[in-house]
């Protein structure tokens, strides 16, 4: 019998290659673009920018309501209605009692005894800083014992301890003022008073609440 070549037969292998091929190439891709995927950081660097802290803390149990006023040079104070500019950032504005009483999943409240407030400074701003603390709630009948610490953080130093005693409603003290260089350090600290207190500022949240706190 006389041989007929099958050109199907051929014809069914070209195709095979060519789907072997591409399935190749598809895999090479795939494996470059696994390559070039840059992977996922288990501990991303999250940046906190503060050059200076300072903390203000007072009797722990106590309902008072104390303020912290930061004066930057040639900018607004930093308070409790003006918390956050690109020169500094009042962080927690404490205002006694009220700030400290969490609900639980019972329902049940709880008060977690805890008076601070915490200000910080974002970068090197040089002039003069004034800082004060003012008594804008006296809602306990004895003094208020208030410690401030004032920190450098980068590298670490601890600058400033100063106690101040509150003993009536509106009471304004000037913690510290100080002068920062181009260099971002400190001199110059002293205790001058100043006031930076707005009263028109006080006088309308004393209206609007009619309890004389915030």
């Amino acid at each position: 019998m006389k041989y007929q070549p099958d050109y199907g037969k051929g014809s069914r292998v070209g195709f095979v290659d060519l789907i072997q091929n591409t399935l190749v190439g598809f895999i090479i891709l795939f494996i470059i673009a696994f390559m070039m995927i840059k992977p996922v950081d288990d501990k991303p660097e999250i940046v906190k920018k503060a050059e200076l802290m300072i903390t203000v803390t007072w009797n722990m149990q106590g309902n008072d309501d104390v303020d912290s006023w930061l004066e930057p040079p040639g900018e607004k104070s930093i308070y409790f209605k003006n918390k956050i500019t690109t020169v500094a950032h009042l962080d927690r504005d404490d205002l006694g009692h009220s700030t400290d009483t969490i609900r639980l999943g019972s329902g049940e409240e709880k008060i977690i005894y805890i008076n601070q407030e915490i200000t910080t400074i974002r970068g090197i701003y040089p002039g003069e800083w004034t800082f004060n603390v003012h008594m804008f709630a006296k809602r306990d009948k004895e003094p208020c014992n208030v410690v401030v610490t004032f920190d450098k953080l980068n590298p670490y130093q601890r600058i400033k301890t100063k106690e101040v005693v509150l003993k009536k409603k509106g009471q304004e003290e000037t913690v510290f003022r100080f002068t920062m260089d181009e260099n971002g350090n400190i001199v110059n600290i002293n205790e001058i008073p100043k006031k930076l207190v707005d009263q028109q500022v006080i006088n309308t949240y004393d209206n609007n609440s009619g309890t004389g706190g915030y």
